[in-house]
């Protein structure tokens, strides 16, 4: 007998035969102005080797600076040097540029924070992040819509983290304070 993909079917008791690949591990809702958001070691652990990070309605308090992430091997005491760079497109009339790159910085630039209406949703992927015997790689891509409906910017970007430490602390933070959005973390299995 077969099954019919387009139906919808309710399930009691476990499904098998599917990887569990993406688990959810922690979820925060900024609500009012903070300086950042942190994901520290009860979450970040060496369960997984890697992780996803959502955001989604990003907002920031002024239009200072650039919205973006650190990590650490030691919760959030000192955070860990990486290089990479960062490009941008216009999704209206395509533009494209180079925004930023990064040599033995302590960050990594996910967007620039010009509009304190403007919208920012994407992902943050840290690939290796358990790993203590090799370097850690992370790539993003992050859409802001602006309050002018006609600019909207794609950026998009990745990084080399200079260290074999494991990662057990992400951070994400912007020059002046970031005033609403979802961060939601997720734990991939390799």
């Amino acid at each position: 007998e077969s099954m019919n993909l387009a139906d919808t079917y309710a399930f009691s008791g476990t499904v098998s035969g599917t990887p569990n690949s993406f688990v959810k591990l922690a979820s925060t809702t900024v609500s009012s102005n903070t300086t950042s958001v942190n994901f520290d070691s009860s979450v970040v652990t060496s369960t997984y080797a890697n992780y996803l990070v959502t955001h989604r309605g990003v907002q920031f308090v002024a239009d200072d600076g650039a919205f973006k992430v650190k990590y650490s091997g030691d919760d959030g005491s000192n955070f860990l040097t990486m290089q990479g760079g960062i490009a941008y497109q216009s999704l209206i009339n395509s533009q494209m540029g180079s925004f930023a790159t990064t040599h033995s910085q302590t960050f990594h630039v996910i967007s620039e924070a010009e509009d304190t209406l403007a919208d920012n949703c994407g992902y943050n992927w840290i690939i290796g992040a358990s790993y203590s015997d090799r370097k850690k790689y992370a790539n993003h891509t992050c859409i802001q819509q602006h309050s002018n409906t006609s600019y909207i910017i794609q950026y998009w970007g990745g990084c080399k983290i200079n260290s074999n430490t494991a990662i057990n602390y992400i951070q994400y933070t912007c020059g002046e304070q970031i005033s609403s959005g979802t961060f939601t973390l997720y734990g991939v299995a390799e």
